[in-house]
């Protein structure tokens, strides 16, 4: 995602559009899929620099770690703030990097794809969300044979 220092007014400028949510890499982090990164901005002009400030949002696909089916999580930055450099016989500042960055530490630690997921079924392997299960919990006997000792 370019912002073109051409269009830049004094002030400062309102950017907002959609960039494709591949350009991110963001399988590369875990997420299974990425829509496409819609943004507002605004873009202002600082000496040397370029301060960008608005908001980010995507849809981003992961795998539920309770269950492992996929699912989609909307990410929103609110707050999103860059100050950048403008690299010297530059036209455009490259902001892919900084809309990678704002949308990675939106991810959740452990994405579930509801709250009360119930997981899978640790004998068979069923999804319990979509059935119940007729496996038993093991017996746990690993002290068995102390039980059997006479003292």
């Amino acid at each position: 995602m370019n912002i073109e220092l051409k269009d830049l007014l004094p002030d400062g400028i309102n950017i907002e559009g959609t960039t494709p949510g591949e350009s991110l890499d963001l399988g590369s982090v875990g997420a299974t899929s990425c829509s496409d990164v819609s943004y507002t901005f605004f873009v202002q002009e600082m000496d040397d620099e370029l301060l960008v400030t608005g908001s980010v949002r995507a849809d981003v696909g992961f795998g539920c770690v309770r269950c492992l089916t996929n699912f989609i999580k909307t990410i929103e930055e609110r707050r999103f703030s860059v100050l950048t450099p403008i690299p010297e016989d530059s036209d455009a500042v490259d902001l892919t990097p900084d809309l990678r960055e704002a949308i990675i530490l939106n991810f959740p630690s452990y994405p579930k794809c509801a709250e009360d997921c119930a997981g899978l079924c640790a004998q068979c392997g069923k999804n319990l969300n979509a059935n119940a299960c007729t496996c038993h919990p093991p017996v746990d006997n690993q002290w068995g044979d102390l039980d059997k000792l006479s003292i």
